[in-house]
């Protein structure tokens, strides 16, 4: 068949030459060039090429266009295809390519853009989303990652950071919050602990630490205060008898035996004797009277026995002195009155015998002499009657049996007592109707 066809064109071409040699040159087709000279034919545009006349050579097609043979003009190769050979077909660009008309090749869409189409122009990334290059979509920025660039990998957040998703930066853990992970937004600080900027964890606030500025910080308790809960902001002043010496849960009470005035250092002065201390005290306490205080830690005190007495401030019980009574424990002595003793020891005052004198409440009482008495309560003996002997430790001043010998009257009645004075005056008289007898006084 194509042999046939071939002999068919040569007969025609001998045909147009004879024609020729008998007509004259005959004009080549639209689509057909003849360069003159001993041309005997016209020949085909051939494919790549343009023929803008039949009387030129065809010239090459540009790039990014092509023409099939026969055809006078080249045709631009449409967008999304490539025409990397004139006198080829067109071939249709691959996914993450792009070509607009008239192109040679197809290019790769560049880093940063998308091409979602081969036949359109790349389209920017928005923000918060990249591509490496010969995408089709932009892809979005992974949690956990920042993408500052378009056209560059995702950077990792760093610790103590985060990124949602779609963003261009890290955002950084703020105090007071932990970020655990990076791909995940930031958590609280739990009650009694607190964070930096930049955690991934919180710290528990240690005792004697107190929580500050909505759990950003831990400070330590002030001196003379304490700090019972480690999740809020609160000092305590310490109260008196007790002291802190800084970053405290609790004060620390003063040691019995011991006072502390001061609630911000940590001295503890001892108590002096005539004093005490139980214990959480700012001062000791002065022992009190009628009492004794055996040791300054107030574990032993005890009441003064009846006879003694103490003052206030005094550790220990004192007897009551000589010639003094104590009534009562917590009161000082008092003097006993003219006439009266009180030995060592003593709560009350004694009456002086009869027949004894008490001129020193402090001192013995002293036996009446001779020639004197007491009736009791005296101060000093006085002397007995005139006409009486009255013997040692005598209770009256005319004792029966101490009188003188008298000289007899031969007038006297016999049934009437008879005595002789030496003297007689109204003392006298006195002294003996306090006898209660009836007698008869005779001067001499």
């Amino acid at each position: 068949m194509r042999r046939n066809c071939r002999i068919r064109s040569h007969l025609s071409r001998v045909e147009d030459l004879v024609s020729t040699q008998a007509t004259g040159p005959v004009a080549c087709a639209a689509d057909e060039y003849s360069l003159g000279g001993n041309a005997t034919a016209c020949a085909k545009c051939p494919s790549g090429y343009q023929c803008l006349s039949t009387s030129t050579a065809p010239r090459p097609c540009p790039a990014g266009t092509r023409s099939p043979e026969g055809e006078t003009l080249c045709t631009a190769c449409d967008a999304g295809t490539a025409c990397a050979r004139p006198d080829a077909a067109a071939e249709p660009c691959v996914a993450g390519t792009y070509s607009s008309n008239a192109s040679a090749r197809c290019l790769p869409c560049p880093p940063g853009f998308a091409c979602g189409a081969t036949d359109a122009a790349p389209v920017a990334c928005g923000r918060g989303s990249y591509s490496l290059g010969s995408a089709t979509a932009c892809a979005e920025c992974p949690r956990g990652y920042a993408c500052r660039r378009a056209d560059a990998a995702p950077a990792p957040c760093g610790a103590g950071a985060y990124a949602l998703g779609n963003a261009t930066t890290c955002e950084s853990c703020e105090a007071g919050w932990f970020c655990e992970t990076t791909d995940a937004g930031p958590a609280r600080c739990p009650a009694a602990t607190y964070s930096t900027a930049l955690a991934t964890s919180c710290d528990a606030c240690p005792l004697g630490y107190t929580i500050v500025r909505n759990r950003t910080a831990c400070e330590a308790c002030p001196k003379g205060s304490y700090c019972p809960y480690t999740d809020e902001d609160l000092a305590i002043a310490c109260p008196r008898g007790s002291y802190s010496v800084g970053r405290q849960h609790l004060c620390t009470a003063c040691a019995p035996g011991s006072y502390c005035p001061y609630v911000d250092r940590g001295v503890e002065y001892p108590c002096d004797s005539g004093t005490y201390s139980v214990g959480g005290q700012a001062s000791c306490t002065p022992c009190p009277a009628g009492f004794a205080c055996f040791d300054v830690r107030g574990e032993h005190i005890k009441a003064c026995e009846l006879g003694a007495y103490s003052r206030v401030g005094e550790p220990l019980c004192a007897d009551c002195p000589a010639g003094y009574r104590c009534p009562s424990p917590s009161a000082l002595p008092i003097a006993c009155d003219a006439g009266t003793t009180a030995v060592l020891g003593s709560s009350n005052c004694s009456l002086c015998d009869p027949g004894y004198a008490c001129p020193d409440p402090a001192a013995p009482p002293e036996k009446c002499a001779v020639g004197s008495y007491a009736a009791g309560a005296a101060f000093e003996c006085e002397p007995c009657l005139p006409g009486y002997r009255c013997p040692e430790g005598s209770v009256n001043a005319a004792p029966l049996g101490s009188e003188r010998e008298a000289a007899r009257t031969s007038n006297l009645q016999p049934d009437v007592n008879v005595r002789v004075c030496d003297s007689f005056d109204e003392r006298s008289s006195t002294v003996l109707r306090d006898l209660g007898e009836s007698n008869r006084f005779v001067r001499k």
